[in-house]
């Protein structure tokens, strides 16, 4: 049961009135090294991220990332079910999300939209498109974890 959505903390409520519920949080010494990726160190390091960010009830669990064999399979998962939860819990807060992945351009691009016709530019945000990359580069695991972010000029557009 997720108590975060308040849309079912009745039926939550009343659930824990009737059963017994032990908590599972995510083991990451379960996992393993696949393809070079250090997947207890991955799983750690964004789930304390994520704690901090938001809480110890938004975290990822290990069984997401046990059936991962290769790095391409670490990466559709990561592309296609961890990235798009985490963006979830901060509703879309993608400067969240990329903080969460190491603050690197390395799974997430960001493109600086301009204003629209009409705006001036000094009075709005900044605003960026942002998407999941199709490919993740060799090291950019390893650079979520060290927390060595991108280079200035891989950011320069804000």
């Amino acid at each position: 049961m997720n108590t975060a959505d308040r849309s079912i903390a009745l039926i939550d409520t009343a659930l824990r009135r009737r059963f017994e519920f032990e908590e599972m949080v995510p083991e990451p010494e379960l996992l393993k090294v696949v393809d070079g990726i250090d997947l207890p160190a991955v799983l750690r390091t964004i789930n304390e991220r994520l704690e901090y960010l938001s809480d110890r009830d938004h975290l990822i669990g290990h069984a997401w990332l046990m059936s991962a064999g290769t790095k391409a399979e670490v990466d559709r998962i990561m592309q296609r079910k961890i990235i798009p939860l985490i963006a979830e819990y901060f509703y879309d807060d993608w400067h969240k999300v990329r903080a969460v992945l190491g603050d690197t351009n390395h799974f997430v691009d960001r493109d600086l939209l301009r204003p629209l016709p009409g705006l001036d530019e000094a009075d709005t945000d900044k605003r960026y498109r942002w998407t999941v990359r199709e490919k993740f580069a060799d090291d950019a695991y390893a650079r979520l974890v060290s927390g060595l972010s991108s280079t200035p000029a891989a950011d320069a557009d804000g």
